[in-house]
């Protein structure tokens, strides 16, 4: 069965749409990538070169009542970004998360099973929020990455996120598994950092995914020009991490 990963925090800024893209540029080497972007502000679109003007968004796919077809939905992202096909997002989402009507927590989860087969991951983009976006998205996924910094703010989140992920497991999405702990833009010559990271080692020493993702100024600039994290000079440390971590996770190429 495909892995679906759902990469979330209900912090904002920590970083999860970075990583989404960065994870899905290294495991684009090993097979065809599906990303959906579950956030309204699009980002993880935008930087995977899709165009506002696409006709069909996951907002069509979470609508109640006669959903879009999921085919429709499916857009190759850029030539940059090699094999990696995207599920775009647009400001309409905002309302389905907001979604109150009947069966709304698996909407994801019912129409991503009429996938085509030969992606060798589904990663989902979670939004910074607890809302009904964030909880299709961990009853559509078969493992829950959370995304964090070492800062005290973000620390005190994971928490939270530990918390809805069990109930999530608990209530819509049995097979659902904490898959771990990423630390993102880890600067390990700040005495701060390293006091954030001992509190998450203390607490979550189990789950925390090593290494952590160094903060390096060329992923914000990657972003910006809509390209993938370079493999060499200054990203190579970046990726090399983000590659790690998809082994980590067990995402392999098709035998």
């Amino acid at each position: 069965m495909t892995p679906v990963v759902a990469i979330c925090n209900q912090k904002g800024g920590v970083g999860k749409t970075a990583l989404t893209t960065a994870l899905a540029s290294v495991l684009s080497a090993r097979g065809r990538v599906l990303v959906i972007d579950a956030d309204p502000q699009a980002n993880a679109s935008t930087i995977l070169g899709i165009e506002r003007a696409v006709r069909v968004t996951l907002a069509d796919l979470l609508a109640p009542g006669r959903p879009a077809n999921l085919r429709l939905a499916i857009t190759p992202a850029a030539a940059a970004w090699g094999a990696v096909d995207v599920i775009p997002a647009e400001r309409g989402l905002v309302d389905r998360g907001l979604d109150q009507s009947l069966g709304r927590e698996s909407r994801l989860r019912d129409a991503i099973a009429a996938l085509p087969d030969g992606y060798v991951a589904v990663l989902i983009d979670c939004p910074p929020s607890l809302d009904m976006l964030t909880v299709n998205a961990l009853t559509a996924a078969s493992m829950a990455l959370i995304v964090t910094e070492p800062r005290s703010s973000s620390v005190n989140a994971v928490a939270e996120m530990v918390q809805t992920i069990a109930s999530v497991r608990t209530l819509y999405n049995p097979r659902l598994e904490l898959a771990g702990i990423v630390v993102n833009r880890w600067t390990p010559t700040r005495v701060d950092r390293r006091a954030h990271l001992e509190v998450l080692t203390a607490d979550y020493r189990e789950w925390l995914l090593n290494p952590p993702i160094p903060d390096r100024e060329i992923v914000s600039v990657a972003a910006t020009n809509r390209l993938p994290v370079p493999r060499e000079g200054a990203g190579l440390e970046v990726m090399s991490a983000v590659a790690a971590l998809a082994d980590q996770l067990g995402i392999e190429s098709p035998k």
